[in-house]
């Protein structure tokens, strides 16, 4: 798996939590003990194989096992998205109201273009980690790293953007 220690680079910028550095770090270093230890969830988001294991797949689980992570369907209604977002750690500590945004038009990735605008003051920002599926995993990054965590991605080969 070339290129997964990087992961656990871009998982240190987008986090300090140790559970979640720790996972990543063993998507990379044993990627079968990793798969092992988590089948079952794997499973139910339809990876069945360690060699299904590949790119940020690892990060977006560790990110959503430690809460700091909002897994959203394309198709969920503005007030689901505000909602899954307004519970994100580094969202909920910025003082922000978002749910202000609840009753707004557009699909996930406008409303958190949307949310982004009234974050970004407070130096807080939310990325997409795209995982080639019809799901969007969010996670809100410091703004001051924002632009090397979607670099960095990009870089490892997933569309990582902010909207």
């Amino acid at each position: 798996m070339a290129g997964e220690a990087n992961w656990c680079t871009f998982t240190a910028l987008i986090t300090d939590n140790a559970e979640a550095r720790a996972a990543v770090q063993q998507s990379a270093d044993d990627p079968q003990g990793y798969f092992d230890a988590r089948e079952e969830d794997l499973a139910d988001r339809g990876i069945e194989d360690v060699e299904e294991l590949t790119g940020v797949i690892p990060v977006v689980d560790a990110l959503e096992r430690a809460g700091e992570l909002a897994y959203l369907d394309w198709k969920e209604p503005a007030d689901e998205v505000v909602g899954k977002l307004a519970r994100l750690p580094r969202v909920a500590g910025s003082g922000v109201d978002i749910p202000v945004l609840a009753d707004s038009d557009g699909e996930v990735e406008q409303v958190t273009a949307q949310v982004n605008e009234l974050l970004r003051p407070s130096g807080v920002v939310v990325a997409v980690l795209d995982e080639d599926s019809d799901a969007f995993p969010l996670v809100a990054v410091a703004a001051d790293r924002a632009d090397q965590v979607v670099e960095l991605g990009q870089q490892l080969g997933s569309d990582v953007r902010v909207p």
